[in-house]
């Protein structure tokens, strides 16, 4: 109870106008004569309450000179238009335009002009953060202050030197809160996206959030005790809805009933993905091994139990996978499979310490990071013809299928059943079965669906890209879809709402997207085709020498290409039925032709590798602390090498 007293006396004391009339005489400021809390009466016959011209010498001292006097009138009420009738004195000038600039600071005028800069020249990702914690404060702000209805400081003794918001109750200070959670806000969201010393941010901070608290006790606006629980109050909401945020900003771009057509949410949905890509730094890059080669393939493990477990595996094209840690880059792990070529690289989606590749031997190998061994963990055997040169492994990690080159006149998809497959090391599984009709060239790509295990993709040089039921019985039954391409496949993939369309990109950088919902309708299930990706986009200072492959943004419900140059830009291209448009590009990474990439937009990080042999990490907002980037290496890749492009030339064909 006596500590209760005693903060009941704290506050009624830190409510006291006193304290704002003494905190106003320290700054200089009085009221006109007979003011109650003024230093004494105006000097000299100095004007009554109301008037508007005072002597040269009000407030003369004898025998010297009279001390610098400023009588000005309050500035009106923004809502009644209420004009103050009292006068009042300062003595210092500098420090009645300084608080005022501070008052401004919380006025609907600032707030009018910045946000909208901040957002229009500086950052739209960082000023749609703003404006929701903005909106969050002075809601609650406002609220708060028509519950608890204290007026504002009793005047006299405080003199009024604007009345601006007169008529709204006193506590808790919303310029306080908005001075207090914008800074730090501003700070919290732009440490580590934007490139500045935290000291300086900090001191921003202080200044901005001292500045607007003071100036409303100088402007005797509110009470000590207004301006506390205004600072606490914002610092409580920051808590809150500082971790919220992203979702709040998400919900807002991405949930079509807050837009005013599907076109505006598809508009919002495309900026929002600009904004992520154009951000993006370089945060890590891999050291240079001994032995540099082409990064041919990369894949991320999936959900691991904690975030510094998980892992970056990378194809080579030096005949070996190598396994990096995810957020520093470090190397870890190197697999080889001589004399055979491994071809791809996936992870195991439950277990994310498996990694699987595919080797020109005719086997399907998997090795557990967790191992200290070279040795595979499990190989998945094929047939003594096979030569595989593309893999993948279904979302349940039940089945692998793997595609072959083609051997005389056979070309074969082999499946496996992958369970249990760290139960008996190093033992060696035959195939389940084979298909062997529905293509004649390489399978040079296989993708399993997202979300159901029996679907999968394959697609080869001889055009074809073919949808599979692996529940059915036969090959006959299984085969869904045939699409053409009439061209080589370089990448295969799924998109759309269900994943139920696919696309393609072929080896002379064309590009076909097919719609399978539409196969039991009247409908033509083609979406776009485009016979050339470096004529189809328009990319100003600059031009597209080829494409890398593609991925689904969920949440923006659209497709998008990587591409890049010869010098080593990566462009982000966005595909709809209209045709393909460029997003963003991202310069200065690689010295050389990008070759993979595994692009997440949740975490909004990229990660790239190309023919410079670096593998680089990007991140909004980072700095990079590691080398510059490297020279191009000039050797043969070992997919040009054995990749056969198809005979037919679609650019000639157009032309």
């Amino acid at each position: 109870m006596a500590v209760c007293r005693r903060l009941a006396r704290l506050a009624a004391n830190l409510q006291d106008p006193r304290g704002v009339a003494a905190f106003q005489r320290l700054c200089g400021v009085e009221g006109p004569a007979g003011w109650a809390g003024s230093r004494g009466p105006v000097a000299n016959g100095g004007s009554p309450p109301g008037g508007r011209r005072h002597p040269a010498g009000n407030g003369a001292v004898p025998g010297g000179a009279a001390p610098p006097q400023l009588w000005r009138r309050p500035r009106r009420n923004s809502l009644t238009e209420e004009d103050g009738c009292q006068e009042f004195n300062t003595h210092s000038r500098f420090l009645y335009y300084l608080f005022s600039l501070g008052t401004e600071l919380g006025n609907e005028l600032f707030y009018i002009l910045f946000f909208p800069f901040c957002i229009w020249n500086l950052d739209a990702w960082l000023g749609r953060r703003l404006i929701i914690i903005w909106v969050w404060v002075m809601y609650l702000g406002q609220c708060t202050k028509d519950v608890i209805r204290w007026p504002r400081p009793a005047s006299p003794p405080v003199v009024k030197l604007e009345v601006f918001y007169n008529s709204e109750y006193s506590m808790p200070s919303t310029h306080a809160m908005s001075g207090t959670a914008i800074p730090l806000a501003l700070l919290l969201l732009s440490y580590g996206r934007w490139q500045y010393p935290l000291v300086f941010g900090l001191i921003l901070a202080f200044c901005w959030c001292s500045l607007v608290c003071c100036s409303r006790i100088y402007m005797g606006m509110h009470s000590i005790l207004d301006v506390i629980a205004g600072f606490l109050y914002a610092i409580l909401i920051l808590i809150v809805f500082h971790p919220v945020v992203d979702l709040i900003d998400d919900f807002n771009l991405t949930y079509k009933l807050l837009t005013a057509s599907g076109a505006a949410f598809e508009m919002s949905a495309i900026e929002k993905i600009e904004e992520q890509f154009a951000s993006l730094r370089i945060a890590k890059r891999s050291v240079l091994s001994e032995e540099p080669a082409y990064l041919l393939d990369i894949d991320v493990s999936g959900s691991a139990q904690s975030a510094s477990s998980r892992f970056v595996a990378v194809s080579c094209s030096n005949k070996s996978i190598r396994v990096y840690n995810r957020e520093t880059l470090n190397f870890l792990r190197e697999y080889s499979s001589c004399p055979g070529t491994l071809n791809g690289v996936r992870f195991a989606h439950v277990c994310d310490s498996l990694v699987f590749s595919a080797c020109s031997d005719g086997m399907v190998k998997c090795w557990d990071i967790r191992l200290a061994t070279q040795k595979a963990a499990q190989v998945f055997s094929g047939y003594p013809s096979n030569v595989f040169i593309s893999f993948d492994i279904n979302c349940s990690d039940l089945m692998i299928c793997a595609g072959t080159e083609k051997v005389e006149t056979d070309t074969f998809l082999v499946f496996w059943d992958a369970r249990g497959s760290t139960d008996c090391a190093s033992t060696i599984r035959e195939p389940l079965g084979v298909y062997s009709e529905s293509h004649n060239d390489d399978v040079t790509k296989i993708c399993f669906h997202p979300v159901k295990p029996s679907l999968v993709v394959s697609g080869s040089t001889d055009g074809l890209v073919n949808v599979f039921d692996i529940n059915k019985d036969n090959e006959d039954d299984a085969l869904i879809s045939t699409c053409n391409s009439d061209s080589s496949v370089s990448f295969i993939g799924w998109s759309g709402k269900d994943y139920e369309q696919i696309y393609c990109t072929t080896h002379d950088e064309g590009f076909c997207w097919w719609d399978l919902a539409q196969l039991d309708t009247e409908e033509p299930i083609m979406l776009l085709r485009v016979l050339d990706a470096r004529d189809a986009v328009c990319i100003e200072n600059g031009s597209l020498n080829y494409l890398v492959g593609g991925m689904y943004h969920e949440k923006a419900g659209r497709l998008f290409l990587i591409g890049g140059t010869a010098t080593g830009d990566v462009h982000l291209i966005s595909c709809s039925a209209a045709g393909l448009s460029l997003v963003g590009t991202l310069p200065g990474g690689h010295s050389a032709t990008v070759r993979s990439f595994c692009w997440n937009p949740a975490e909004e990080s990229l990660l790239t590798g190309g023919e410079d042999a670096q593998l680089l990490l990007w991140r909004p907002g980072a700095v990079e602390r590691s080398l510059a980037k490297k020279m191009s290496m000039k050797i043969a890749s070992s997919v040009q090498k054995r990749v056969r492009v198809h005979n037919s030339s679609l650019k000639n064909r157009k032309k």
